[in-house]
């Protein structure tokens, strides 16, 4: 299986007491784009959205990101 990205928006909200549509707000990132990261596999990143949502979030990149599928290279 490969390599999948799903970004724990909504654990992150509920930790900093937000919603979604505030960390939207806080980020600079359209509510629609926050709410596909938090329901839907992240298909492509873009670094400056993803840095914006870790600022607002008071978390890391590793905080963010929640890595699935085959852990190995071979």
């Amino acid at each position: 299986m490969p390599f999948q990205a799903k970004l724990r928006i909504r654990e992150l909200c509920d930790r900093q007491k937000i919603t979604m549509s505030k960390l939207s707000r806080l980020s600079s990132v359209n509510y629609n784009t926050i709410h596909r990261w938090a329901n839907q596999p992240l298909l492509r990143m873009d670094a400056d959205p993803l840095f914006r949502v870790c600022r607002a979030l008071e978390c890391t990149l590793d905080e963010l990101i929640e890595w699935t599928g085959d852990e190995t290279l071979s």
